[in-house]
Parts: structure tokens; C-alpha cells; sequence
């Protein structure tokens, strides 16, 4: 740049940049199987219950009358706080979703879910319960 000229770079004001997203993961869809076993899993929980999902889409696992994951063939949809999805999402674990308490977790090439992950949602929802915190359902 010369003396007196002027930049035509975009100055950004403090604004960061969103990062970068992977690319979606392209995998298997869940078998019924595993929906069901995930299912019938998630309902020997205390308090947790599965029930078909709204418009007969999946099965969505309540614990306490909360929504805390949906099941179907393109993975498990889990509602956690906003920190721990976004760490989910960070670590490759997860992928986010439009609503910032829900995150898609992927059918692995078997097309099964990792438990772990359902159990985590299903604790902090039983959590939030009992705290009369945010439901992490999206509105």
C-alpha cells in the first residue's frame, strides 16, 4: 500500500469469524434394531420412558415428562445445555443442529449410536428436572 491510500480490505470491527465446519458425516442409517435397543435401553432408566415422536417422527426418550433425545434413522438427536453441546460438536462427537441445545449424534458403520452419549443426555435432563432448570427442549 502506498502513503494516503486507502485499504479495500474489509476491516472486521472486533467481529470472529464463525469456524470452519466439518463436512457432515456420511454414514449408515440407525437400523430399527438399534433404535430399538437404544430405546428399550433408555427405558429401563429410572423415570425414563420412550414414546413415538411428534408427527410419527422417530421415538423420543423422556425422562420426568422431558424430552432429552429423538431417535430415528439418521442418528440420535440429543438436547443438552448449549456448553456441553458445543463441546460434543468441538471434539467431532456430535454435529450441531439449528437450535443451540440440540446436537445430531451419527449411526457409527455398524449403524449403531454410542450409549454414552444418550446417558449423558438423559443425566442432565433428570438434573435439570430436579433443579427446575431450562428444559432443553426446543421451542
Amino acid at each position: 500500500m502506498y502513503p494516503g491510500q486507502r485499504s479495500t480490505a474489509r476491516r472486521s470491527f472486533g467481529h470472529v469469524p464463525p469456524p470452519a465446519r466439518a463436512a457432515p458425516l456420511t454414514t449408515a442409517p440407525l437400523t430399527p434394531a438399534a433404535i430399538a435397543s437404544l430405546a428399550a435401553a433408555a427405558s429401563a432408566w429410572p423415570q425414563a420412558d420412550a414414546a413415538p415422536g411428534l408427527e410419527g417422527f422417530g421415538i423420543e426418550l423422556r425422562v420426568a415428562g422431558r424430552v432429552f433425545a429423538t431417535l430415528s434413522e439418521t442418528g440420535v438427536e440429543l438436547r443438552l445445555p448449549p456448553r456441553v453441546r458445543d463441546m460434543l460438536v468441538e471434539t467431532g462427537r456430535a454435529e450441531a443442529l439449528p437450535h443451540p441445545r440440540c446436537a445430531l449424534v451419527r449411526p457409527d458403520e455398524d449403524g449403531g449410536c454410542d450409549p454414552d452419549l444418550l446417558r449423558l443426555a438423559y443425566e442432565r435432563a433428570r438434573i435439570a428436572g430436579r433443579t427446575g432448570g431450562p428444559a432443553g427442549e426446543p421451542a
